[in-house]
């Protein structure tokens, strides 16, 4: 079945055409096995919070620029495309980004943000065999699609999983297809590895399990290589974006119509405990925050568990740059929700508008740096915001 997606501006159909919709053209130099991106360099904390040379001395509640970082390591990730965080080294990984009719470039790319100068590295070049509509290329490597949520980082399993293919190379056909990349030997697990999913669902969260929920509300454990289906009773779609809440052991999910702006018009919230058989519907309380963004129809969004605040930080940015929306759960269960406007510093910088295909999960906490990465657009270099 093919994708439905908006009509994009002529420009972006051109530029697609060349599979080049972030900017860069595919292809270029580098090793199939490029070495690990490390952590030698100064910047990288021994034991100690992190304090690389782009993230000291800015204030809390700022946007600013970490330099260098611009151009996705030639990925083409504007593409309806997103990144994964890998918590443990502060990496962030881009792999097989592109699809429809964007990009066949499927490369897996990296940046360190421990480092003081980070920039992206080449961990595996594009495959050079390509074919059309099919889940893996004839050199077994994933075929290029529309990441949106479904890249993730898995601990237990010690892999880039990419989970379900959505908007494939090049008429957006979906498989029901599990992958996982090796970030020791910068090289794919071979195809048929990890259990296909029953239908082509979309992976849209990890859990505190390390397990991947996708909208067809099954889920993937990946130290089993098994999926199951635990709800019983899930009335409310969602979609994207959901985020873990690790206070409550629950998913959260808000999002616009289905996500991608079809359907009814308004915002469908819930959440879902983890380990229980029921989702739930979130009461969004009134506010002039709420009323902003629901003005805004923010879709292909992204949202994230702050956890050292104990709120979700919602993030659409394509009419309103740099505008941040502040999601508290409520005091019990049953409780609505509160949405208000992150309040930014004096200093803070403006990132630029998010491309018109959706930021995605390319705004990521990062623990170890208390704070936000966002790539609105791949050809402007990272944005950060600090929240502790």
């Amino acid at each position: 079945m093919a994708l439905r997606r908006p009509m994009l501006p002529l420009l972006f159909l051109l530029s697609a055409a060349l599979g080049c919709t972030d900017g860069v053209s595919p292809g270029g130099p580098g090793s199939p096995d490029a070495p690990d991106a490390g952590a030698a360099d100064a910047g990288v904390a021994d034991g100690g919070p992190l304090n690389p040379a782009w993230f000291s001395g800015h204030a809390l509640n700022e946007w600013f620029v970490i330099p260098g970082t611009q151009g996705a390591g030639g990925s083409a990730v504007n593409a309806y495309s997103g990144m994964a965080l890998r918590e443990d080294t502060s990496e962030l990984w881009i792999a097989a980004a592109g699809g429809h009719s964007d990009s066949a470039d499927n490369r897996v790319v990296s940046l360190d943000l421990r480092l003081d100068a980070p920039t992206w590295v080449l961990r595996k070049a594009a495959s050079t065999s390509i074919a059309n509509d099919v889940p893996h290329y004839p050199d077994g490597t994933p075929a290029s699609r529309h990441l949106y949520q479904t890249i993730h980082w898995v601990p237990s399993v010690h892999r880039v999983m990419l989970v379900g293919n959505r908007g494939g190379y090049p008429n957006a056909y979906h498989y029901p297809k599990v992958d996982g990349f090796n970030p020791d030997t910068n090289n794919w697990d071979p195809a048929g590895t990890w259990a296909d999913e029953a239908a082509a669902f979309t992976g849209m969260v990890r859990d505190g399990n390390g397990h991947i929920w996708t909208n067809g509300f099954t889920v993937f454990a990946p130290e089993t290589n098994t999926w199951s289906e635990p709800l019983t009773s899930h009335p409310i779609p969602i979609r994207f974006p959901v985020a873990y809440d690790s206070r409550r052991n629950q998913l959260f999910s808000l999002m616009w119509a289905d996500g991608q702006g079809y359907g009814t018009p308004g915002f469908n919230s819930s959440r879902i405990p983890v380990g229980g058989k029921t989702q739930y519907k979130v009461t969004l309380a009134p506010s002039a925050a709420l009323t902003r963004l629901q003005g805004l129809i923010p879709v292909y969004a992204a949202m994230v568990y702050d956890t050292g605040n104990d709120r979700f930080l919602f993030y659409d940015g394509r009419a309103a740059p740099g505008e941040v929306f502040v999601v508290t759960p409520g005091a019990t269960d049953d409780a609505p929700y509160s949405v208000s406007l992150l309040d930014l510093g004096p200093g803070s910088s403006t990132p630029p508008a998010t491309v018109g295909a959706g930021i995605n999960s390319r705004f990521r906490y990062v623990p170890e740096l208390r704070g936000i990465v966002a790539m609105p657009d791949a050809r402007q270099p990272l944005y950060f915001l600090r929240l502790e």
